[in-house]
C-alpha cells in the first residue's frame, strides 16, 4: 500500500520539527513574555516574504479549495498589541536564507509546514492564555489562527494536497520543500538569536 502524501509529509520531517519544536521551547512553564514576543517577531521577519513567494507561485497550482492566510498580518496583529510601534515592525529583518519557491511542488511543500503550525498553535495559545494571560486580541491571533475552524481548514489542505499528490507534481519534491522550509525556520531562529531555554 503506498502511504499517503500527509504519511509521507509527516514521516519526512518529524525529526526536523521536533528539532524547532525544541529550539523555540515555546510550551515550557518559564516562558516569558520577552522571550514569546521576540519568537513572534522571528515568525514575523520569515512568514513575511515566505508568504510572498507563495502569492507568486499561486497561480501555477491546482485551484486552491480555501483562501491564502495571511498569518503575516497576525502577527503584525500580535506585536502591536506586545507593545511594539508600526515603525519598529516595518523595520524587523527579513529571513533572505529561504527555501526554494520557483514550482508548483515548493508551494505544496511550503503549504503543509506554515498550516500545519496553525494546528499546532491550538495548543500553544491555551498555553499562553494560562502561563502570559494572553488573549487573542492581546496577543495570541497568530497561534489561535482560525480557532474552531483550524482543524476543518487542516482537513481541506491535507484533501488538496493528496489531489495534487495525484495530479502530477512530483512528491518527493513536495516532502523536499517541506523539509527545507522546516530547516529555513530553524536557521532563522538561530540567526536571530533564539536558543533553547535551559
Amino acid at each position: 500500500m503506498v502511504a499517503t502524501i500527509h504519511a509521507q509529509l509527516r514521516s519526512a520531517t518529524r525529526d526536523v520539527h521536533l528539532e524547532l519544536e525544541r529550539h523555540l521551547a515555546l510550551l515550557r512553564e518559564d516562558l516569558s513574555l520577552v522571550r514569546y514576543t521576540r519568537i513572534i517577531a522571528l515568525f514575523y521577519g520569515f512568514y513575511r516574504p515566505m508568504e510572498a513567494g507563495l502569492q507568486r507561485l499561486k497561480t501555477l497550482v491546482p485551484e486552491l479549495r480555501f483562501p491564502l492566510r495571511a498569518r503575516t498580518e497576525l502577527l503584525k496583529r500580535d506585536l502591536l498589541a506586545l507593545g511594539w510601534e508600526v515603525q519598529a515592525i516595518a523595520e524587523l529583518p527579513t529571513c533572505a536564507d529561504l527555501p526554494d519557491l520557483r514550482a508548483p511542488e515548493h508551494f505544496a511543500g511550503c503549504l503543509y509546514v506554515l498550516e500545519g503550525a496553525s494546528l499546532g498553535g491550538q495548543v500553544i495559545t491555551r498555553h499562553l492564555r494560562q502561563r502570559l494571560e494572553l488573549t487573542e486580541r492581546g496577543g495570541t491571533a497568530f497561534f489561535a489562527g482560525d480557532g474552531a475552524s483550524t482543524a476543518a481548514r487542516w482537513k481541506c489542505v491535507l484533501e488538496w494536497l493528496e489531489q495534487v499528490s495525484k495530479s502530477g507534481l512530483r512528491v518527493e519534491q513536495i516532502v523536499t520543500s517541506a523539509c527545507e522550509t522546516f530547516r529555513a525556520l530553524a536557521n532563522w531562529a538561530r540567526v536571530q538569536g533564539i536558543h533553547h531555554e535551559r
